[in-house]
């Protein structure tokens, strides 16, 4: 099954399905937290539309200010000061 996973928050979540032989697309505001998962086998997301093509999406999503950011496209920025979203 192709997931997509939103926040990384679910972190041991995602590894899981990767370990259950899913295919897994990440996004992350932050990227460096995305990479630890993309060197288990998930493939990083570089804006949340990417993680939202497969055959489910879960988001774990740590606060308001995330969840305004990819549910609304209210990101300006990621940490890293490129456009976000």
């Amino acid at each position: 099954m192709d997931v997509g996973f939103i926040g990384l928050g679910g972190t041991p979540m995602a590894q899981h399905l990767l370990k259950a032989g899913h295919r897994v697309s990440v996004y992350n505001r932050t990227r460096n937290k995305a990479e630890a998962l993309a060197a288990k086998g998930a493939q990083i997301a570089g804006r949340v539309s990417e993680a939202c093509k497969g055959e489910a999406v879960i988001t774990m999503l740590g606060d308001d200010a995330a969840v305004g950011c990819v549910g609304h496209g209210l990101c300006l920025t990621d940490s890293g000061g490129q456009p976000a979203g």
